[in-house]
């Protein structure tokens, strides 16, 4: 039994293999809504982030495809938007230090009020976006990854490689080689996914089913109280492992 009350085996195979499932899980930082709006992304999507259990989704008439089928990738993520996206830890730190660091940097901001929500059909798959951008909201999202990339560890070549660098611009080339990932800082952009890519044609009917399957639940203004640590599981699902207030002393 260690400090933090939690049972340690050493030298046997438990041990090991804890060790190895620590190295391969990934967490990341999500604002993921509550309430209705939380509740109608889980259906819509067929994962409950905060429960860690897979639900039934609607099927709306008149899609292109089952729903099932249009959100494979989304579902396991669960209905929210990333803040720090996913990433290993470095050897020797565990799931209690990150959550400690995160509630550390969350005492020190306050609850975010967005600007409304929309729904949106740009970069090939359908998202809540808000209307345009939040300086604080985009100031707390580089809080997070600067404070807590300490704790991450550096990607392998070959796992830069699997990201399509070329594909890239400059400047998201250099986020991913500062922080294991493109889409940080400056080139962060918030959003909420509902689909995965989609075809052209397949925007009218599924942007259609999603507003109906919303209608009433949107929170507008949405206000972002609380930042989550969630963790991926051995099925590559992630859930939520710790909520941290926004400017609330733990």
């Amino acid at each position: 039994m260690n400090e933090t009350g939690i049972e340690t085996k050493t030298r046997n195979n438990g041990s090991r293999q804890g060790s190895d499932r620590l190295a391969a899980t990934r967490y990341a930082v999500f604002a993921a809504p509550d309430g209705a709006f939380g509740e109608a992304g889980a259906q819509w999507l067929g994962w409950d982030l905060h429960g860690g259990r897979k639900i039934d989704q609607p099927d709306p008439p008149g899609l292109p495809r089952p729903l099932a089928q249009l959100t494979q990738r989304p579902r396991r993520y669960g209905f929210h938007a990333t803040i720090r996206p996913p990433m290993h830890l470095v050897a020797g730190a565990t799931c209690a230090e990150l959550l400690s660091a995160l509630q550390a940097l969350c005492t020190r901001a306050a609850p975010i009020e967005l600007p409304p929500l929309t729904l949106s059909a740009a970069e090939s798959f359908i998202a809540f976006r808000t209307s345009r951008q939040s300086a604080a909201l985009n100031a707390l999202a580089a809080t997070v990854v600067k404070d807590l990339d300490r704790l991450r560890r550096p990607l392998s070549q070959r796992e830069i490689t699997r990201r399509n660098p070329g594909a890239l611009s400059i400047p998201q080339q250099l986020m991913l080689a500062r922080y294991g990932t493109p889409y940080v800082l400056d080139e962060f952009r918030f959003h909420l996914t509902l689909t995965d890519q989609l075809a052209p044609e397949e925007f009218p009917p599924v942007g259609m089913a999603a507003a109906e399957h919303f209608a009433g639940r949107l929170s507008n203004p949405w206000l972002i109280e609380e930042l989550c640590l969630v963790e991926e599981d051995a099925d590559g699902f992630f859930q939520v492992r710790g909520r941290c207030r926004l400017g609330q002393q733990h």
